[in-house]
């Protein structure tokens, strides 16, 4: 995994990439620079829960355009699933957008 600089990204990546960083050092209680950012994407979920369903609960079924962001800490990947809305998860399971490429139209 090649890491990419987070200031050769266009202005709407750099904040979900920021925002995916902030939260996957805090999730894993480490200091950010620890942390490499490999890819961000523009995608759309196949419903709101943004490609990280889980159990037991109730999600809207709408096309949902977001951001996926592959952060890796030692080699070890992990995913950030957002909405355009400023809303994000760490995802531990992650599925697959729907499509990519839909949120830069």
């Amino acid at each position: 995994m090649t890491p990419i600089s987070p200031a050769d990204l266009p202005v709407n990546f750099q904040d979900v990439a920021d925002q995916a960083v902030t939260a996957l050092a805090e999730k894993l209680s480490i200091q950010k620079d620890q942390i490499a950012l490999i890819s961000v994407q523009s995608v759309v979920w196949s419903d709101s829960s943004l490609g990280c369903p889980q159990p037991d609960m109730n999600y809207l079924m709408v096309l949902t355009d977001g951001y996926r962001v592959v952060l890796a800490v030692d080699d070890e990947p992990y995913y950030y699933h957002a909405n355009t809305k400023g809303y994000g998860v760490i995802c531990e399971s992650p599925n697959p957008p729907y499509s990519e490429g839909a949120v830069d139209r």
